[in-house]
């Protein structure tokens, strides 16, 4: 080989060397950017689980707050009420409104208490008789959000006879609650004369009924009265407008 050629040859290696030298820095750059990539995601996915495990745990503690508040509640409305009935699908009872009676038309409260002024005097005269009891506090029962905006009051109905009193709606119906359909003349409820169609039931002996179903609460009122006693406790929510001082009727 002439120098010429040997200086070719060479030249031609060192190039080779050179292109050989950059592909492997190429390689290298690219091998740590994909690193850097699998380092990021994996501080990312750290991250994400810490923060899971974080909002996990705030989770947990938020139910045990509330857990404990809700022990308390029952706690001091126990000492208050007495115990809660847990069951919400008592076994079937005969319904307090039998379906095959129809409502008696609607009756002004105001002028049938003008007409029956002196049969009233006679009742508010029998012993132990309160058409509301003065001292109820239905913050004892309900939470200020249950009873915004309504006048809550507590009934004292004495059992005579049938109770005589229709319900309609429920929490899962359209009404959202427990509304008095009927007062059927002669029964227990009409004889009180405090209730009437429109007012919702809030309670009956103690026991919430907001949150139940129609047939639950004609459950829960057909045990409240099928049970001993000669009174049961009715908590209802007036329905507005009525003068309820002035308006009395007994049949």
């Amino acid at each position: 080989m002439t120098d010429e050629e040997k200086l070719a040859v060479e030249a031609r290696r060192e190039i080779e060397r050179q292109e050989l030298m950059q592909q492997k820095r190429v390689a290298m750059e690219t091998n740590k950017i994909i690193k850097e990539q699998q380092e990021k995601e994996r501080l990312r996915k750290m991250e994400i689980s810490q923060k899971a495990a974080e909002e996990e745990e705030r989770y947990r503690k938020e139910m045990e707050k509330i857990e404990a508040e809700e022990r308390k509640h029952n706690t001091q409305w126990e000492a208050d009420w007495g115990s809660r009935e847990k069951s919400k699908s008592p076994s079937p009872v005969p319904s307090p409104s039998p379906p095959s009676r129809s409502p008696p038309p609607s009756k002004p409260r105001s002028s049938a208490a003008e007409a029956n002024t002196d049969e009233d005097e006679e009742k508010e005269g029998r012993e132990g008789f309160q058409k509301y009891l003065d001292d109820f506090d239905p913050y004892s029962m309900f939470t200020p959000e249950q009873i915004e905006g309504k006048d809550v009051r507590l009934l004292r109905i004495k059992k005579e006879g049938p109770l005589d009193l229709a319900v309609e709606g429920g929490i899962d119906s359209p009404l959202g609650k427990l509304v008095v359909s009927a007062i059927y003349e002669g029964g227990s409820a009409d004889k009180h004369g405090g209730v009437v169609a429109g007012d919702e039931i809030m309670a009956v002996n103690g026991k919430i009924l907001t949150d139940m179903t129609l047939t639950e609460g004609q459950n829960s009122l057909s045990q409240a009265w099928n049970r001993g006693g000669d009174w049961i406790d009715l908590v209802i929510a007036v329905s507005p407008p009525k003068e309820y001082e002035d308006e009395v009727t007994f049949f």
